[in-house]
């Protein structure tokens, strides 16, 4: 299942997970996201500056 996108919905349900000061393995464990994966779009998200 490598290199494979996850949708718009799911994106938004991690930041706001992580906003809400929830760590990359609660949010891997609710959303069945690797935790990879939480890493690269949460840094790409933090990097961004929104």
């Amino acid at each position: 299942m490598s290199n494979k996108t996850i949708s718009m919905l799911k994106l938004r349900q991690v930041i706001r997970l992580y906003n809400q000061g929830k760590g990359t393995k609660a949010i891997a464990g609710m959303l069945f996201i690797s935790r990879n994966t939480i890493k690269k779009y949460l840094h790409i998200f933090l990097s961004s500056g929104l």
